[in-house]
């Protein structure tokens, strides 16, 4: 049995839907699930008496077999990941999700569209991955939604990690310092509204950093380690086979500029 067949998700297809405005048009029975995202314009989705908006600041969640009607009110371009799933794994209503930036989830969505025009031979794997980092960074999206009181005590820690994360000697004592909080107390908070260790999520923000230097500048592999905040090519390099599954040189081959 191939190992595509047992794992919860597979990967079906990742393509750009370019619409001009139009008022109704109907879907039925929706063959696959569906992440739709809009680098610009917006589409209206109609489902059981309630609208869903797809425009730069929401993605869209479809459900597998569903029918519904969709108008699109501004011309525009909508990336679309689409997936098939085991029951139970997938959601069986369109859920919509606000984000701050469409552009933070284009990389994950050019890696998958280049997956499936190329089909290499892990590439249901790797597409496997970039998909469960979409959900993950949407979840954190909704938790955003709902911070309580504590976040807006951290919050001048968190607008620096970020402003900041290349920078290889920033850790949760600077951190703490700038919200006026112990470290304890910080990394607990941290934790609860981001569902990840400072640390981590700092890692992981050099790690898409880095993805998006490889993909579209030509640097070397050491520059770009400097730039995002590693403090050696062996940590980077480690670092980033783990996080993606291709060292940064296997990575620029399969995404970087020259293979687009």
């Amino acid at each position: 049995m191939s190992i595509e067949k047992i794992t919860p998700i597979r990967f079906a297809g990742a393509l750009v839907i370019k619409n001009s405005v139009f008022k109704i048009r109907e879907q039925k029975d929706r063959k696959y699930y569906g992440i739709c995202f809009a680098t610009s314009g917006k589409m209206t989705y109609y489902h059981d008496g309630k609208e869903y908006i797809s425009d730069r600041n929401h993605v869209l969640l479809l459900p597998k077999g569903a029918t519904y009607t969709q108008s699109c009110t501004e011309e525009g371009e909508f990336p679309l990941i689409q997936y098939l799933a085991l029951d139970g794994t997938a959601p069986n209503e369109f859920i919509s999700i606000e984000i701050n930036d469409v552009e933070n989830y284009l990389g994950e969505f050019h890696k998958l569209e280049k997956l499936w025009l190329i089909k290499p031979p892990n590439g249901h794997l790797s597409a496997l991955r970039t998909i469960y980092e979409i959900f993950n960074r949407l979840y954190k999206n909704e938790l955003a939604a709902h911070r309580d009181k504590n976040y807006d005590i951290i919050r001048p820690a968190v607008r620096y990690l970020e402003d900041n994360f290349n920078d290889p000697t920033l850790n949760n004592k600077i951190l703490a310092e700038k919200a006026a909080v112990s470290e304890v107390y910080f990394r607990r908070v941290f934790k609860s509204q981001y569902g990840t260790s400072p640390k981590q999520y700092i890692q992981d923000l050099r790690i898409r950093n880095a993805e998006n230097m490889l993909r579209n500048e030509y640097l070397s592999i050491t520059s770009i380690a400097e730039m995002s905040g590693f403090s050696s090519v062996y940590h980077f390099s480690r670092s980033f086979k783990k996080a993606t599954g291709y060292t940064p040189s296997e990575y620029v081959k399969m995404f970087g500029i020259a293979s687009q």
